[in-house]
Order: structure tokens, then sequence, then C-alpha cells
């Protein structure tokens, strides 16, 4: 019971530290603290991983992979003295969770109440803040920020994030249910205030079907097709370019808010071909935002590709993205027994809402992994019928 409540404390700022951005935090120490305290956590976690013992799982294993593959990358090409710390941070708060998943796999309801708790709370405030500040609170160096990002575009993973928790949750407690369409509402007010029209429209597709989640033949006809949506048009637009007629898309555009050249990202993904090409096969290493503005193909224009499966390639190349297109397939193998199940498919649907959004943005790695353990550890986290793999 006591570990159970300590790994608690452990999510909740694991989740806060992700969730809340850290200029919000200016003027206070309040920010380090916390970053030593999940790194403080990763610690004292670690030692009761490896006190309990056993064999590392698939994904465990292709985890470790991922990270030693990009720390020695970073070292090797990439800029160390200042992109080694995020990334080391950030592995260690993957590793947190993983961890704790997979210590109480037989008992993941917390972990569900915690996520839900946590993440429904900072939706809530996010929009409270908004309510006060609409154009959102200007730091240091004049730049408009939120409570749940230093840009507009970087609230949507987080929303959908909350969403998520909350479904899983309902489908063991069902008045949960509540809380579900409440943060999905609130998230959309948000991303609508704040002109994040592709999330907005992503959450509110989501919203959709999981309301209407109910017919199994429609449920495959829109997951296979938004799916197959999303592969064409990474493909067609943003890889070969210039296959997006602007006369016949204008009613779509106009609808998200972009021009033809989505609010200049095609032009982007050209330079981000170059990148690529660059080095192709293992990439530049883990890349700051200050790196993209000082290299030659983004000098002084963009902080990112704006595009999740480039910024993928130029870390790690083709490699990386095998690696991570591996996790997808043994946790998509874990669930696709149970995929006629409700919360199953929405965890499904919210892969494909995320990589939607993932054509015109980049997000944090931890999101990929959220919904990675969810898939991998379904059957943990909504105990069913069928026999559990632990392998």
């Amino acid at each position: 019971m006591l570990k159970k409540i300590f790994h608690s404390i452990v999510i909740a700022v694991v989740i806060v530290h992700i969730a809340i951005c850290s200029e919000f935090f200016g003027g206070t120490n309040l920010w380090s603290y916390l970053t030593y305290l999940c790194a403080l956590f990763f610690v004292v976690v670690g030692l009761q991983f490896i006190q309990k013992g056993g064999r590392l799982n698939a994904l465990e294993r292709l985890s470790i992979f991922y990270f030693i593959f990009l720390f020695l990358l970073t070292i090797l090409y990439g800029n160390a003295s200042t992109n080694l710390v995020p990334l080391i941070g950030r592995s260690m708060e993957i590793a947190t969770l993983l961890m704790i998943v997979k210590m109480h796999k037989n008992d993941l309801t917390f972990v569900l109440t915690t996520g839900t708790i946590v993440f429904s709370v900072c939706v809530y405030c996010n929009l409270l803040v908004l309510v006060q500040n609409p154009l959102g609170l200007i730091g240091d160096d004049g730049e408009a920020y939120y409570l749940l990002g230093t840009n507009y575009n970087q609230i949507g993973p987080k929303v959908i994030i909350a969403f998520l928790f909350s479904v899983l949750l309902s489908s063991r407690r069902k008045a949960v249910i509540i809380n579900t369409i409440a943060v999905a509402v609130t998230g959309m007010i948000s991303l609508v205030v704040v002109n994040s029209m592709t999330s907005a429209v992503s959450m509110a597709l989501l919203l959709v079907v999981y309301l209407i989640s109910w017919n199994r033949r429609f449920n495959r006809l829109i997951l296979w097709g938004s799916l197959a949506a999303v592969i064409l048009f990474q493909i067609l637009v943003v890889f070969v370019g210039n296959a997006l007629s602007p006369d016949g898309s204008n009613a779509f555009l106009d609808l998200i808010g972009k021009d033809a050249s989505f609010t200049g990202r095609t032009e982007l993904w050209t330079y981000s071909a170059g990148y690529f090409w660059d080095s192709p096969f293992w990439g530049h290493g883990y890349i700051d935002p200050s790196d993209y503005l000082d290299s030659g193909y983004f000098y002084g224009i963009s902080k990112n590709s704006h595009n999740y499966i480039y910024n993928i390639l130029h870390k790690g190349g083709l490699i990386l993205l095998f690696v991570i297109l591996m996790m997808i397939r043994i946790s998509y193998r874990r669930i696709k027994a149970r995929m006629d199940e409700r919360s199953a498919y929405i965890i499904i649907m919210t892969g494909v809402t995320f990589l939607i959004m993932c054509l015109f943005e980049v997000y944090d790695a931890i999101y990929t992994y959220l919904l990675l353990i969810f898939m991998y550890y379904y059957n943990e986290f909504i105990p069913g019928p069928g026999k559990i793999n632990n392998r």
C-alpha cells in the first residue's frame, strides 16, 4: 500500500513536469526542484525495480536501445554540451513510468486514477488561465506562453492524453465518463481560444469517435480510412511534395486555418528532406531547437521540421525510425485481439489522431511512449478474457 502511494506521488510529479510549461514557474526555483525530484525518483524507483528482478520485456529492451543509440549519436554528432541534459532528463522520466507500470502490472487502477486526476486538473487550469489571459502570458523573451506549453500547438497532445487517461479509467469506473466529456470539451475550447485548429479538429474527431464507437464495422472503416489518409499525406505531400492541389483543397484548409502551403510548412519539408539526406541512416543525434535555427537548411527560419517523422529521421535516421516502428508493432500485437472493445479502439484511434497532428507539428517523445505503454499493457490496465502474455 505504501509503495502504491509513493508511486502515485512519483507519477503525479512526473506528469506535472512534462505537462506544465517551465516558463510558468518563472522567477522561482520550483521548476529546478521538480527536475531534481524527478531525477531522485528515477534512482529510487530504479533500485526498487532492480530489487524486484525479472526479465526485460520487448518494449523495455527496444527502449534501452532507443535511448543509448540517441545518446551515442548526440555525443558523436550533436551538441552534447546542451542536448544531453534534456535527453537524459526525458529518458529518466519515461523509464520511471515504464518501471512503475511493470512493477504494478497486476493492479494498475491507481496509475489510471493518478494520471486522470493530474492531467484533468492541468487541462481545467489551463482554460482558467486562458480566460484571464486569452493571448497567453508573456515571458522574458517577449513571446507568449501558456500553462500547457511554450507554444499553442503544444497544448493539443496534453489534452488528448488527459482524455485517454479518463477514457481508460471510465471503463473501470463508469462515473468518470462525466470527467471524460468535460476534459474533451474544456480542451477543445482551450485549443480554439489559442487558434490551434489542427489540434482542435483532431480532438473533436476523437470525441465524436468516442461517442459513436458502438458499430464495429464503422469503427474499422474510420480507423483504417484515417490511417490510410495519414500515410498518403505523409508520402505524397510531406515527402514527395506538390501533390496537394490548392484548388481542390481550399475548403478543408480554410476549416483548419491553413493556406495551401500549410502556413509555410511545405517549404520546411523541402529543407527537411535535404537535412535527412545529409545523414539518412543514423541522423544527427538529439536536436535542440537552436540547432535547427543554426543549421544550413533552417537557418533563422524554424526551430523544428514541423513534421514528427522528419524529426525522428533527423535525430536517428532510418535506424531510429525502424526501432520506433518495431515498438509500435509489438505493442499493437498485445492489444490487437481486443480491438473490438471500446477502450482498446479509443487507444488506437488516439494514436491515429496523434499521427494526424504529427503531420504538422513535432511533439515530445513521452506522448508516444504513453500510447505505447497503454497498448503494450492494455491487458493489465483493462483486465479481460484471454491469456496475458507478459514477455
